[in-house]
């Protein structure tokens, strides 16, 4: 893989990263200016069984059904409580997810919609989202730990849209983790593949001073942190960090 990437920042409060492995599956939305928030960005990490369908065209499919569905509707639903609502949203698109692709199809992902006044975050599956509050990049206490062994489970996350295959299976589930949090508050998500090459308890932090300004810096020198681990890598790595 080429070292040749940049940090792309298609708002200069939102920056972010791809580094492809071998499929290609991880996706990046941001819309600016968007039904009522300041920004709404979204990361999804998408997967297939590449043994029964070969090629990656349903993990990319799957991935673009969710970018383009799941924003638009959360923020068009009149219910009030924010859990409610993303579940609710949840359960109408996995129920779309299955009818498209019944089985051996799945995605996971986190969404942030800024406000002037809060940050909402909604997150499902194995998606690292972390908050920076007190110096410290954390992991709100409102997301459950989704990661199972891939070695001994049939997935690797406990929650997850798709895989009409473990339907009824309790350990799996469309369960959506929702965070409120300060509008100021910085928010930097990764993809699972960043788990083989990130020790998260040693990440740089951002200062809150003249953040924007110092957010391109920041992402640069993850960057480079993670390609001094390239070596480890086993799947796509997507970095984006919300301010």
């Amino acid at each position: 893989m080429s070292n040749n990437f940049r940090v792309i920042s298609p708002i200069p409060t939102v920056s972010y990263f791809l580094l492809p492995y071998k499929r290609n599956q991880d996706r990046v939305r941001i819309y600016n200016d968007y039904l009522g928030t300041i920004y709404t960005a979204c990361v999804i990490d998408g997967w297939h069984n590449s043994e029964l369908l070969p090629g990656n065209k349903e993990g990319q499919q799957v991935t673009e059904l969710v970018l383009n569905t799941f924003p638009q509707m959360f923020l068009k639903s009149s219910i009030k409580n924010y859990s409610g609502k993303a579940q609710f949203i949840a359960d109408l698109l996995n129920k779309e997810i299955l009818e498209r692709f019944s089985k051996h199809v799945a995605c996971v992902g986190t969404f942030v919609f800024k406000y002037s006044d809060k940050k909402i975050i909604a997150t499902i599956g194995t998606i690292t989202t972390l908050v920076l509050q007190n110096d410290a990049w954390i992991k709100p206490k409102e997301i459950k730990d989704n990661k199972l062994d891939w070695k001994t489970n049939e997935s690797g996350s406990a929650t997850f849209f798709g895989r009409g295959e473990l339907k009824g299976n309790k350990k799996y589930s469309n369960r959506v983790d929702t965070v409120v949090c300060s509008s100021s508050s910085p928010v930097l998500i990764f993809t699972d593949g960043a788990d083989d090459v990130l020790d998260y308890k040693k990440l740089p932090l951002l200062l809150q001073e003249d953040a924007i300004s110092k957010s391109g810096v920041f992402m640069k020198n993850l960057q480079q942190k993670i390609l001094r681990h390239q070596d480890m890598q086993r799947d796509d790595i997507t970095a984006l960090l919300a301010l």
